[in-house]
């Protein structure tokens, strides 16, 4: 319409899950909590896919040299997460043996679902799931002004907000129920263990006869809430974050036969409110007292709570520049300074009862970065080059936990070059990078990391607080960061594609990462030595040493009219990786944990055949038929050890589908 246009596009992405949850179809009331999340149902399927997502665009162009769009974007998400499997159950976790018979109960009672071999199961108990509520949609206005032939102005204005719930079972088994044999493991342990003045029975408790032991125990229980019907979550999550963020980036470009040139500006706000639930934990855990215990109702109750409120506002000036001191020769220089402001607090409850607020020190930081880089062409073919950078990760605090920034300096030498007619392209290139300040998320789940959180609480709080308050913001919390140190890593990647004949194309690529710990923050370190755990070490997760791609494509010549037949296929393998840094050894059958630490290599190979170019009257279209990890590879991709059990994800199962794409 004269100098507009516009665009717009809806898209509904539907796939069931693949994993049965055992617990479908229970219900958790969350109506006590202003949060306004409502009722929700455990799914019969984990891992579904649910979204409907709109974009939409204009575009104002009113002379060759300027134009100016607008483009509006929005996902609805409720989809369900992936099924959790529980490697291991462990029935010998403290020692005592009336703790650990109340675990024994519950093991005896319910069917867990275990998957000790580390791989996909069909089934999980996962309970504690419901679907996700998740919204994120955004506004941007982009102005592009063609000044003349060498300078280009534009400017970017953007606006996002985002909210999201979910939940998950943390241990792998949650929820499970409390059976008549668990609420007479439970009441022993109450009657057993609370003092005689405050109507205890001590240890004359077990010169009873067995009936009148289980009737005592039974009282107790009920007297607590811990009834047959009613549910036990050991370990899990439900956590929720609102936040909204401006952004506004003016950049200017310039090009000549010898320079590139790009200077800049960006100035960058945000506001967010993280945590469970208002007037709930956001992490429930089953701690042999009544927390975690919730009614057949499915009614969650109001306990300690906490939640994060945050600003942040950045502003940066950065430029860039290549020039060429000889047709051969160019040299790039780069830097950027940045300055963070971020003012934050952590509201705590302990079983609805307000407790003061935490005000952690205004952070305010100014970090310039910095690049340089040589690149040599000695023919048209042929690239060489290396740079230096350096960068950081903002610091802050989260919970209420400070911490500095993350810092990375780095180099990386590289070839790129064409041989045999460019009928080969390679490219190699080598790298080392520390870390400084390393940062990584914390929870009070696991615990050593719990460990760590109360070390860092008491360095901060503890002459306000007291001993017994950082016990109680101690059990408000459910994530933070922890500085752990620093890391190095090196390693080389080479790609390489190949065109032998027509039609035909190959290719793949080879890395290696050394990764390691150099430096470990010693208050990290000392929150690492828990129960059944080696203690006084980090290792390195969720980083392969080695990681190969491979694919092959083949179009054949023209079938009839332009129609062309393409074959596909790729193969990505990955080394073993470790997914716990401070790995507790738990009790399997053969004493051992070793699914639980980590998973060996393992390739993934997918593959697709397409019908391309089909011309149908005006338009053409392409029909192909693709399969996803072909070989059903049922491996795990991350791990977590909460005490009671050790969790784990999953790869997705063998997927095919068909595509059917029409351009007009």
């Amino acid at each position: 319409f004269g100098p507009f246009s516009a665009y717009f596009s809806y898209v509904r992405n539907y796939r069931r899950g693949e994993i049965r949850n055992a617990a479908a179809g229970l219900v958790w009331d969350r109506t006590n909590s202003p949060s306004g999340y409502g009722k929700s149902v455990s799914p019969r399927w984990l891992g579904t896919v649910d979204s409907n997502a709109y974009f939409a665009a204009v575009k104002f162009e009113p002379t060759d040299n300027f134009r100016m769009v607008y483009k509006f974007d929005r996902n609805d998400d409720s989809g369900t997460p992936g099924g959790v499997g529980a490697l291991n159950f462990n029935t010998k976790l403290t020692g005592n043996f009336l703790t650990d018979g109340i675990l024994a109960a519950i093991a005896a009672t319910n069917n867990l679902y275990l998957a000790p071999d580390g791989k996909r199961p069909d089934v999980v108990t996962n309970g504690f799931t419901i679907p996700r509520q998740q919204r994120v949609q955004g506004h941007s206005v982009t102005a592009t002004w063609n000044a003349s032939d060498s300078v280009t102005v534009k400017n970017i204005l953007a606006y996002r907000k985002a909210s999201l719930f979910a939940t998950s079972p943390l241990d792998g088994v949650s929820s499970l129920n409390i059976t008549p044999a668990v609420q007479t493991a439970i009441g022993t342990l109450f009657a057993v263990s609370t003092p005689a003045a405050q109507g205890g029975v001590g240890a004359a408790f077990f010169t009873f006869p067995t009936a009148t032991q289980t009737t005592i125990a039974n009282q107790f229980a009920a007297g607590a809430g811990v009834v047959p019907g009613s549910r036990i979550v050991l370990v899990g999550s439900q956590s929720g974050s609102v936040g909204s963020q401006w952004s506004n980036e003016t950049q200017i470009n310039y090009s000549s036969e010898k320079l590139q040139a790009t200077l800049g500006g960006i100035w960058f706000h945000s506001s967010d409110e993280a945590g469970g639930p208002i007037g709930q934990q956001g992490t429930l855990a089953y701690r042999f007292g009544t927390a975690g215990i919730i009614p057949s109702t499915g009614i969650i109750p109001l306990g300690n709570s906490g939640r994060s409120f945050n600003k942040a506002t950045s502003w940066a000036g950065y430029a860039q520049l290549e020039y060429k001191l000889s047709p051969e020769l160019e040299i790039v220089g780069g830097a950027r300074i940045t300055h963070d402001r971020k003012t934050g607090s952590f509201v705590w409850d302990i079983a609805g009862v307000p407790q003061t607020t935490i005000n952690p020190p205004v952070y305010s930081r100014t970090k310039p970065n910095f690049l340089v880089g040589l690149n040599w062409s000695p023919d048209d073919d042929t690239l060489v080059y290396g740079k230096w950078s350096n960068s950081f990760v903002s610091g802050g605090s989260v919970s209420g936990i400070a911490f500095e920034p993350e810092t990375a300096s780095s180099f990386e030498v590289g070839l790129k070059a064409d041989f045999l007619d460019k009928r080969l392209r390679t490219n190699l290139a080598l790298f080392h990078v520390t870390y400084n300040h390393h940062q990584s998320p914390g929870s009070t789940s696991n615990a050593a990391s719990r460990a760590s959180a109360r070390l860092q609480l008491n360095s901060l709080y503890l002459g306000t607080l007291g001993a017994a308050g950082i016990e109680g913001l101690l059990s408000s919390l459910a994530t933070f960061v922890n500085d752990q140190g620093q890391v190095r890593a090196q390693g080389f990647e080479l790609e390489v594609t190949a065109a032998p004949t027509r039609g035909l194309t190959l290719g793949g690529s080879v890395g290696y990462t050394d990764t390691k710990f150099t430096e470990i923050n010693p208050v990290m370190l000392a929150g690492l030595v828990s129960p059944g755990s080696p203690g006084g070490r980090l290792d390195v997760t969720a980083r392969p040493e080695w990681t190969v791609s491979l694919f092959g494509a083949y179009e054949t010549e023209p079938l009839v009219g332009d129609t062309t037949l393409q074959f596909r296929a790729d193969g990505q393998y990955r080394s073993a990786i470790k997914f716990q840094q401070n790995p507790e050894l738990f009790l399997l059958p053969d004493n051992s944990n070793a699914a639980g630490l980590g998973t060996s290599g393992f390739m993934m190979v997918n593959g697709r055949i397409a019908l391309r170019h089909i011309n149908v009257g005006p338009v053409e279209a392409e029909l192909a038929l693709w399969g996803k990890n072909l070989t059903n590879r049922k491996d795990a991709t991350f791990g977590l050890g909460v005490g009671y059990s050790s969790s784990l994800e999953y790869l997705p199962p063998r997927t095919f589908g068909v595509d059917l794409n029409i351009d007009f």
